[in-house]
């Protein structure tokens, strides 16, 4: 028994491992590892390292590396071997098709026919929906969010439009009519089976966000004037109503121009020399032109920033921050009264940081606003005149822009804050 202990621990060994990009050496992340004799697999993690059991290498035995981005590696094992490092060369139709750059000037290093549709961000993952040439669909490219390399290029079966990230950070692929979602491992990309676009809206378009506890929904009243925000308990189920925003000027302007609209219709015994609308028509455009210029939605979005639920209130020109159902403070603020102010916020989730997107002839600017004061702090400038979808995420801002350089394709970029500071 004693002889036999060291030959049992003798023949149990571990592979460890690296796997590299060929062209920038950088680690790839979800590589498989298996050997061709054995249908068990193993796969990289984001540093593109692998401990892989074994027993005894045998000469000759055959270990295959395997990417969807890369082309395929085949290595034969010497006797005893314990540690590799393998460089896989990317697959010369996948690679090409990156379309994400980090330069400070917020140029793409290279120009290529292929445009971007749209893109999402979610689980330290960069998701990208583009077009490929003489392809009928898009592809969607999925990428390591911190080293931009790209793990998994897959080429869709439907006609998609946009990306979806819902408030439990799932990722969803909206097509004219319909909604998937995506589900990614290590290895591979599905889509579950679709619902309709309709009941996907009406379902998880109204969730804003989610804590331990709550999700928090949205609800727009009197055509989104009215404003309410509810929560339901991820345990039990049950609904509640969080708070209710309501601008009280806008609502008394609503009913004055209703009873005027009344009176200058000449119903009900009006007296007709007050009808002034010569036709029903006539009457029809007042209302719309009232609906549109004098009664105006106001933005007000409910965000998570850490622990907190954040009621951006600019009806009332405050931020309203609760924990768990709780109002612990309220900071006054007035940035929404400056000129130019786009009425959006972006929040740097992995950061907790909030920045005010203002617009000035087109170009975006970014400030950051300060949580404890409610004041406006840097400046970052973009660059790029009608920048769309502008994110920002751990430090760095995405954005997509139509280049009217290159025919109004529309890229994807990306640069590091401190870089557009002004």
């Amino acid at each position: 028994m004693l002889l036999a202990v060291p030959v049992a621990f003798a023949q149990q060994k571990v592979l460890n491992g690296r796997v590299l990009d060929t062209k920038t050496a950088l680690p790839i992340e979800g590589a498989v590892i298996q050997f061709s004799n054995a249908e068990k697999a193993i796969a990289t993690d984001a540093k593109g390292s692998f401990s892989l059991p074994i027993d005894t290498v045998f000469a000759g035995q055959m270990l295959i590396i395997s990417h969807l981005g890369y082309e395929k590696f085949t290595l034969k094992l010497k006797p005893g071997q314990a540690n590799i490092t393998v460089s896989l060369t990317p697959k010369t139709n996948t690679l090409s098709e990156v379309r994400i750059t980090a330069s400070k000037k917020l140029k793409p290093a290279k120009v290529r026919p292929e445009t971007v549709l749209d893109f999402g961000i979610t689980n330290d993952r960069l998701f990208v929906l583009g077009w490929e040439t003489g392809q009928k669909n898009p592809t969607l490219q999925v990428l390591n969010l911190y080293n931009d390399s790209l793990l998994m290029n897959c080429r869709l079966p439907v006609y998609a439009e946009k990306l979806y990230v819902d408030c439990l950070e799932n990722l969803h692929l909206l097509t004219a009519n319909h909604a998937f979602q995506i589900y990614l491992d290590s290895v591979s990309l599905a889509l579950y089976p679709p619902e309709t676009k309709a009941t996907f809206e009406q379902h998880l378009f109204p969730c804003l966000t989610t804590d331990n506890e709550n999700a928090y929904f949205r609800r727009n009243i009197n055509k989104g004037i009215i404003v309410s925000f509810y929560t339901v308990n991820r345990q039990s189920h049950e609904t509640k109503l969080f708070r209710m925003v309501a601008d009280e000027a806008v609502l008394t302007m609503q009913q004055s121009e209703a009873r005027f609209q009344f009176f200058r219709s000449g119903q009900n015994g009006a007296d007709p020399e007050m009808n002034m609308n010569r036709t029903a028509h006539t009457l029809e455009n007042n209302i719309a032109f009232a609906q549109k210029v004098m009664f105006e939605a106001p933005y007000v979005p409910l965000l998570k920033i850490g622990k907190e639920i954040c009621l951006f209130d600019h009806v009332n020109g405050e931020i309203e921050f609760y924990e768990r159902d709780s109002l612990r403070r309220v900071l006054p603020v007035n940035y929404h009264l400056q000129p130019n102010w786009d009425k959006q916020i972006l929040i740097d989730a992995p950061q907790e940081k909030a920045y005010v997107l203002f617009r000035k002839n087109g170009l975006p600017e970014l400030r950051l606003l300060d949580l404890q004061t409610g004041e406006l702090l840097s400046t970052y400038k973009l660059g790029h005149p009608f920048a769309e979808k502008i994110s920002v995420h751990n430090g760095q801002v995405y954005f997509l822009y139509k280049d009217p350089a290159k025919n109004f394709r529309q890229f994807l970029y990306k640069a590091p804050l401190n870089a557009l500071q002004n």
